[in-house]
């Protein structure tokens, strides 16, 4: 799956982006245990398995550092 998150400065659009990328369900609750609970869970989707490209992560880095750290944090504790 690829996660297009060019242009995305802050949470709030990195959660948006996800939700998009990823065809979230309606329920996706546009927070950070929301998104650790969808990254855990993909039963809406038949795929085996999942990797995610995450694309356009410059802006978020640079300007939302903490945001871009939380993020990584959430995604490496679904590896």
């Amino acid at each position: 799956m690829e996660l297009d998150a060019a242009g995305v400065g802050d949470k709030e659009g990195l959660l948006e982006a996800c939700a998009l990328s990823f065809d979230f369900p309606d329920s996706f609750g546009s927070n950070w245990d929301a998104l650790s609970d969808c990254l855990q869970d993909f039963s809406w989707r038949s795929e085996q398995g999942y990797v995610i490209l995450w694309h356009g992560v410059a802006k978020l880095a640079e300007a939302g550092p903490d945001d871009f750290s939380t993020a990584l944090e959430i995604g490496r504790a679904h590896v």
